[in-house]
């Protein structure tokens, strides 16, 4: 991971997240159509609210850059979990995204290791995200850090008549 750098997103990095963010939506509506539909920007977070992700002491975004740019990120927030559920306090990987040419280099290993400090030091011991069931690479790379099947949902596309 040669000149690549990671640190917290700042607001004038925001423009950028927010396609990134597009160019992900994209990435799972062509290849999962029938979970993800074509992305828009009415779906995409806004600017205010991602100024207010950036600013909360129990979440952040951190970034890869590489010559001074951004080529991936993570968002990251802590939950606290409720009833019915065991009460907890955990770290959630709401989104990650390296750019496609710079994707197997160990960026999204880096980014979620940099996730881990950032959620350890507000008092959490575990980490969550989700991932489509047959996006076998993510999945690999997820197993890989530690990470196991807790949920399992499963669907079915043909109607019961």
């Amino acid at each position: 991971m040669k000149n690549i750098k990671f640190r917290k997103a700042r607001n004038k990095d925001i423009t950028k997240i927010i396609i990134m963010l597009l160019m992900m939506y994209k990435y799972h509506a062509d290849n999962w159509p029938k979970v993800f539909k074509q992305p828009d920007t009415g779906r995409l977070p806004t600017r205010k609210e991602l100024k207010k992700f950036i600013q909360n002491k129990n979440k952040s975004i951190i970034v890869a850059c590489k010559n001074g740019a951004i080529i991936g990120f993570i968002m990251i927030s802590v939950k606290k979990e409720k009833p019915p559920f065991v009460s907890r306090k955990y770290g959630y990987i709401d989104e990650i995204y390296v750019s496609k040419k710079q994707r197997r280099m160990g960026i999204a290993t880096e980014l979620i290791n940099k996730a881990r400090i950032f959620l350890g030091r507000r008092g959490t011991y575990e980490m969550e995200l989700n991932v489509v069931g047959d996006n076998k690479r993510a999945i690999k790379v997820y197993n890989n850090l530690g990470f196991t099947n807790l949920w399992l949902k499963m669907t079915t596309y043909r109607y019961i008549k």
